[in-house]
């Protein structure tokens, strides 16, 4: 099950005081809001920001394919700051992945069953189709969420770095 739902941990190590770079954090993050339309301003970020820690979500500024939630921990003193991040896909996201994919086994499984039970050719094509769209789903998943991944990462190293 981890790869379809990866997670990732790092930990972040920044020369600035632990206010500066919670205070960078909040600047990029916004409430969670249940409707927005196209012309609300929105941050990078939705999400809780507590004394050490934060859970959010990134939104960015467009569409997103994957919803990539951030758990972190914010450890420092006046001198430097470590930043224990957790990276996994949202709730929602899990439960879309895994209805398409146990779909698309079931039908799989099905078509595979239908041509041996009674030999017909079209559900051999069906098989084949359906175990290539699944191979498919499963690559793309895998590197889909990894490149989205990469780039909140970045981000986020640019904000606590006071790049952003």
């Amino acid at each position: 099950m981890m790869f379809l739902f990866p997670r990732k941990k790092i930990e972040l190590s920044v020369q600035r005081r632990k206010d500066d770079v919670l205070e960078a954090i909040r600047a990029n993050v916004q409430k969670p809001k249940i409707f927005q339309t196209v012309f609300s301003k929105r941050s990078l970020f939705e999400g809780d920001i507590y004394l050490d820690k934060f859970d959010l979500k990134f939104v960015g500024k467009h569409a997103r394919s994957y919803q990539v939630k951030i758990l972190g921990e914010i450890n420092g003193n006046d001198e430097s700051t470590e930043l224990k991040i957790t990276v996994g896909v949202t709730l929602f996201g899990r439960i879309v992945t895994f209805v398409w994919f146990s779909f698309m086994l079931l039908f799989s499984l099905f078509s595979i069953y239908i041509f041996f039970s009674q030999s017909q050719l079209i559900m051999l094509t069906f098989a084949f189709v359906s175990i290539l769209i699944l191979i498919i789903g499963v690559l793309y998943n895998f590197y889909g969420y990894r490149y989205e991944v990469k780039r909140v990462l970045q981000l986020i190293q640019e904000i606590v770095e006071g790049k952003k």
